[in-house]
């Protein structure tokens, strides 16, 4: 008898050990401090876990030791970094305050321009896993222009291993952000513009921010694009699923801006310069924008 209470105080024990040492898998959703808005597509990751996707409405389960280290990061919010023993349903991540423009104008009609890069033929497979940003510095003729349409011209491979009925929609997130020391410093909007990509849509990405205050200043912008991973019928991220979409790139700079690529890792902060060698490429690669101005006279 004194056998088998023995036996029961340790399989007692034996759970609530594991217990402790395990944070069960529930819901979690990560929400914007300033909006109280659901912060959609944010990156969830631990010093032992490579990371998790939140879906479109912030919403995202996760398990681990208590031990653990949870960051969760979003482009244009300050990276949260969280003790898993102190995790609570409703995480909040805080924006990174939005930059002013202080440029004055005239009340003279603007100028209409469009200045962008030579497309090429060569192409960038977006995974989920990288983030690029390109920074663009203009010349004297167009500074302080305001931009008015981005155009990101695209390639669409489905390919048969990935067609479904209905097919995955490619989720991208696009941020643009002012240059500080050549790295992306203050959002220049206020969050980011994420699109849904389908077979049949047309080869280019048009972003209209006509009602956006966003003036291509001589220290230069950075836009920065992310592929969020592939969604399927149910609304779930597959970080995992091969690439359906392709950016249009050249390795010829324009003579009207400059441009230079920068890229990392979604499950980091720090950028750095396109090493081409390590992405086995033989030249430098450029996306292949396309700016609409208005060019005021000073």
């Amino acid at each position: 008898m004194l056998h088998k209470i023995d036996r029961g105080i340790l399989l007692c024990i034996f759970f609530l050990i594991t217990f402790s040492l395990r944070v069960s898998s529930q819901n979690h959703i990560v929400i914007d401090t300033i909006s109280k808005k659901p912060i959609s597509f944010a990156t969830v990751s631990s010093n032992r876990f490579s990371g998790t996707v939140c879906d479109e409405y912030g919403r995202f389960k996760f398990e681990g030791n208590p031990a653990d280290s949870v960051e969760i990061r979003c482009l244009g919010y300050q990276t949260k970094r969280i003790r898993l023993s102190k995790f609570v349903d409703t995480v909040y991540l805080n924006p990174i305050s939005t930059k002013l423009n202080e440029i004055t104008i005239s009340d003279a009609k603007p100028e209409i321009v469009e200045v962008g890069l030579k497309r090429k033929g060569m192409f960038w497979s977006l995974s989920a896993v990288y983030q690029i940003a390109t920074l663009l510095k203009p010349s004297d003729e167009i500074s302080d222009a305001k931009i008015k349409f981005i155009q990101i011209p695209i390639h669409l491979f489905p390919e048969k291993s990935v067609e479904t009925t209905p097919p995955f929609l490619t989720v991208i997130k696009i941020h643009i952000f002012s240059n500080k020391n050549n790295l992306p410093d203050k959002p220049l909007i206020e969050t980011p513009i994420t699109l849904y990509i389908k077979k049949g849509d047309k080869k280019k990405i048009l972003l209209d921010l006509s009602k956006e205050d966003i003036y291509f200043s001589k220290e230069g912008v950075f836009i920065c694009i992310e592929k969020v991973g592939e969604v399927d019928r149910n609304g779930k991220v597959l970080v995992d699923s091969p690439s359906s979409m392709r950016i249009v790139c050249t390795d010829v700079n324009s003579k009207k801006f400059s441009s230079q690529t920068y890229i990392k890792t979604k499950f980091e902060d720090h950028w750095k310069k396109l090493n081409v060698k390590e992405f086995h490429l033989d030249r430098e690669l450029y996306v292949a924008f396309r700016l609409t101005l208005e060019k005021y006279t000073r």
